[in-house]
């Protein structure tokens, strides 16, 4: 909240944004000083954010910023990343004053632009079965207020009077500007210097103003107001979508890549027709998704990011008084802690936010809270941190019902069901087993060691149950591995007779085969989804999911004999783990 009043109050008073500058520079020079790391990032990430939507900013300024930034390089990841990034931002905004604003409205908004010929949209994605329909009205609704007044004309409009007075600055007569603006196609070659840049710029102003009334605002002849008029940063061209098909994302994809001319999409995805590829569709696709998932970018023309927002229930906020958030939220706040302060701090307040009655002044404009709060992290998040997917194959008790393969990112939570196979399905029980509770189990792991050496482990118990955690319930490190928790059945004999009690052992894995080794069957639950439960399931085999054709390819030499064949093969190489890249502010730190 801290951090929206005060680009809030910049963005309704431009003329107190070099003023703010100062201060979020005096405070990073103290934290360099006292090396307080903590409070580097979020405000590296704040003091950017003011500069790309400030004018006329001196450049004593920008020079100091960039200083401290070079100096900040000194400093371990992420620290050294994130100043990396703000440098080359302000090495770029200082050789052409309002860069940083033009760019990202050109791209954000999808401008044509010969000079900069990029853009980006965002997909906004719910889940209706987990985020409520007030929370979805609200942001639907903001969503469409910030549109609608956000035309092409008046964007364009935004951005050549953000360049002049960035570039002009106190010279510059915004309000006769903006009342005399109108928007002209042109294209300019790119300015070598500076000084070129400026030359340029004021040519455009002479133009706009004329010659006369421009001469008379830099040498003083009428009084210049004395609050510069308001620039607004308009809010990214967002696409709010509620997700209950898996293709939903490919769709999208597909729509934004083609031209407006050809954007004609079928329901069914047998009917895409993607330009450049061959006549098979569906051979086209595979064909795309295996060339596009071994590169980070998913072609030269793409490049997906992506985001997390947590939503509360209803539910979970009538039940405990205190944030309950997800573990992937909690693992990302514990991670990043400008994350943790931005991110899962509009959780709780989201809801409240869209119970809120509507304003029946229309005459103020309300401020969309939540859109600002999700543009924000989509402009500034651009750290990734890597999570390590991974795929479950599923055997069930039926022989006649093929077997399953699935993906989780969390967890996947194992429990013995009451039921039980026939008779015949497996060799008869020991006398005596059937009065412990639980299922014999028999597990075949591969450890995770720090020297990444094969040990492979087999061992027979009982348990009654088992959760596979993929993320660290309290640090943020060995997040790339298993931690098998098993709920263990001690047996103990005493004067009284047999008793039996439970234990919970934990050990870490890279890989997991789990088989049920009497007439008990399993039930699987995968990230916590009722709708990805599987039942009557008597092995399943748990592994890293690997990226598609990472691996190199069996030789298809026949001539080599079997011998050759099978060292060629033993040679392989491993195939890469598929990482899912979420972006935060600053990544993990330590």
């Amino acid at each position: 909240m801290w951090r929206w009043s005060l680009h809030k109050k910049v963005e309704r008073d431009p003329g107190k944004s070099p003023a703010l500058v100062r201060i979020l520079l005096r405070e990073l020079e103290k934290a360099e000083l006292e090396d307080t790391r903590r409070v580097i990032i979020p405000l590296l990430h704040t003091l950017m954010y003011v500069l790309t939507k400030a004018t006329g900013i001196s450049q004593e300024l920008y020079r100091r910023t960039y200083a401290l930034c070079m100096r900040l390089l000194t400093l371990p990841a992420p620290y050294c990343t994130v100043a990396l990034d703000c440098a080359i931002r302000l090495k770029t905004e200082t050789a052409a004053p309002g860069t940083l604003y033009q760019r990202l409205v050109i791209a954000e908004q999808n401008l044509r632009s010969e000079l900069y010929p990029y853009q980006e949209r965002v997909f906004l994605f719910v889940d209706p079965e987990l985020v409520p329909p007030s929370v979805c009205s609200a942001l639907l609704l903001e969503i469409q207020a910030a549109q609608t007044q956000q035309t092409p004309e008046a964007c364009m409009r935004h951005v050549v009077s953000h360049a002049l007075q960035a570039a002009l600055g106190g010279a510059c007569r915004a309000d006769a500007l903006q009342r005399k603006l109108q928007v002209e196609q042109m294209a300019s070659e790119p300015s070598a210097t500076r000084e070129e840049h400026l030359e340029r710029l004021e040519e455009i102003y002479c133009s706009l103003l004329g010659p006369t009334a421009a001469a008379r605002g830099r040498c003083g002849g009428d009084p210049l107001p004395e609050r510069p008029p308001s620039i607004p940063l308009p809010s990214p061209h967002i696409t709010f979508q509620l997700w209950t098909d898996e293709e939903q994302l490919w769709k999208e994809l597909v729509l934004f890549l083609r031209p407006r001319s050809q954007r004609l999409l079928s329901a069914d995805m047998e009917a895409l027709d993607l330009q450049g590829l061959l006549p098979d569709r569906e051979l086209a696709r595979v064909s795309v998704l295996k060339r596009e998932t071994q590169t980070f970018c998913l072609s030269p023309r793409l490049s997906l990011q992506l985001y997390y927002i947590p939503v509360l229930t209803p539910e979970k906020r009538a039940s405990s008084r205190h944030l309950e958030l997800g573990e992937l939220a909690a693992f990302l706040g514990r991670a990043d802690p400008w994350y943790e302060s931005t991110v899962n701090t509009l959780c709780p307040a989201i809801q409240k936010l869209a119970e809120m009655p509507p304003s029946l002044d229309t005459s103020q404009t309300v401020d969309p809270f939540i859109l600002d709060v999700i543009t924000y992290y989509v402009r500034m998040g651009t750290q990734p941190i890597y999570f390590q997917l991974y795929t479950v194959k599923i055997f069930f008790g039926d022989l006649s019902q093929d077997s399953v393969e699935d993906i989780f990112l969390t967890e996947l939570k194992v429990k013995v069901q009451d039921s039980k196979l026939p008779k015949d399905a497996f060799s008869p029980r020991r006398r005596g087993a059937a009065e412990a509770p639980g299922a014999e189990l028999s597990l075949c792991y591969r450890k995770a060691l720090l020297s990444h050496r094969t040990r492979e482990v087999t061992v027979s118990l009982r348990a009654t149950g088992l959760v596979l955690k993929a993320l660290p319930a309290s640090d943020t490190e060995d997040h790339t591995c298993l931690s098998v928790n098993v709920t263990e059945v001690v047996k103990s004999s005493n004067l009284a007779g047999r008793s039996f009690s439970t234990v919970t052992n934990t050990f870490r894995a890279a890989n997991v085969q789990i088989q049920s080794q009497d007439q008990r069957l399993l039930t699987l639950w995968l990230d916590k989804d009722h709708r990805r439960t599987f039942r009557d399931v008597v092995r399943f085999e748990v592994a890293p999911c690997p990226e598609p054709c990472s691996g190199v390819q069996k030789s298809k030499a026949l001539w080599l004999s079997s011998h050759q064949q099978k060292e060629v093969e033993g040679t392989k190489a491993k195939p890469k783990p598929l990482l899912m890249p979420i972006n935060t502010f600053s990544g993990i730190v330590q």
